[in-house]
């Protein structure tokens, strides 16, 4: 099967860089088959996924099985990253895995319409939930 020996790719929208450099290690060594991406804030995230100015070439900026999205981001921030994700079929279909130093408890998936919520500091468990997301999501790609 195709999608078994296709590494992930993971894009992280995260604005604090000791919190990526924390998610990339984590990441690295809990999941090392993943290729990950970096973008900075909402405006970024969505020029990624849409394909503009620096993303352009899709082996540089590969389309992701999985967003990690920080929600408290500059210039926009990552819910309203999220409605303009939800709003375009191209990529809604992209799981969304909300990475928060929140309590989760207070956050509801179907509100956000989100894959997910990790907690900063990631740990084991929280790898473990991505793959899942990340296998969860694949399978159903496969089966369309």
């Amino acid at each position: 099967m195709a999608n078994e020996k296709t590494s992930p790719v993971i894009l992280i929208a995260e604005d604090d860089s000791d919190d990526y450099v924390f998610v990339r290690e984590t990441l690295s060594r809990e999941y090392p088959e993943a290729t990950l991406r970096w973008v900075r804030d909402g405006e970024k995230l969505l020029d990624y996924l849409f394909r503009r100015g620096i993303y352009t070439n899709p082996d540089e900026s590969p389309t992701p099985s999985v967003v990690l999205l920080d929600l408290n981001m500059p210039r926009m921030t990552g819910v309203e990253a999220l409605n303009e994700i939800r709003m375009d079929a191209a990529v809604r279909r992209i799981p969304v895995v909300v990475l928060t130093g929140q309590s989760t408890q207070n956050l509801k998936n179907d509100a956000l319409q989100v894959a997910a919520f990790l907690k900063k500091p990631m740990d084991s468990d929280d790898t473990r939930v991505l793959r899942g997301v990340i296998e969860r999501f694949s399978a159903r790609k496969s089966t369309n």
